[in-house]
């Protein structure tokens, strides 16, 4: 009589006769670990993008804040400081480098109005033909014509 296989023997056998169990356990750990490997590759940039609470959004706020009140309250100091400034130029004493700061005055051009002083009134550096109308109207907020 034929013996009995032992009863691991019958489990053993049992399993190699449904490869579909075997094949399918597989297939779903390398799934699984996958997923847990995607996670662990995203955890970092998670743990580094912490919600800010109320009190540092407040703070950086405040700074950001304080940083514009500066920058604009400098600005308003600059232009009243340069609106209260004479800034008019006087054609009869000026020398060649306060002319030359003059928007479109050249160098020929502070030359000529040199040469042709004493001026009555600025309009004479067109009635002169020392500088052409266009010119003229480029600088004529800038002048003054004062005798010294």
């Amino acid at each position: 009589m034929p013996q009995a296989p032992a009863p691991g023997v019958k489990i053993a056998n049992a399993l190699r006769a449904q490869p579909q169990l075997t094949s399918h356990y597989p297939a779903c750990i390398k799934e699984d670990m996958r997923i847990v490997l995607a996670l662990l590759l995203i955890l970092p940039f998670v743990a580094c993008n912490q919600p800010q609470s109320p009190d540092q959004i407040r703070e950086k706020t405040a700074n950001a804040t304080a940083a514009v009140k500066a920058d604009t309250k400098a600005v308003a100091d600059g232009l009243k400081e340069g609106l209260g400034k004479n800034t008019s130029v006087n054609i009869n004493s000026a020398t060649k480098d306060e002319l030359m700061k003059l928007p479109g005055v050249t160098d020929a051009r502070a030359d000529r109005i040199m040469a042709a002083r004493p001026y009555d009134t600025t309009d004479e550096l067109v009635s002169k033909k020392v500088l052409t109308k266009g010119e003229y109207d480029q600088i004529a907020n800038r002048i003054t014509a004062k005798k010294m």
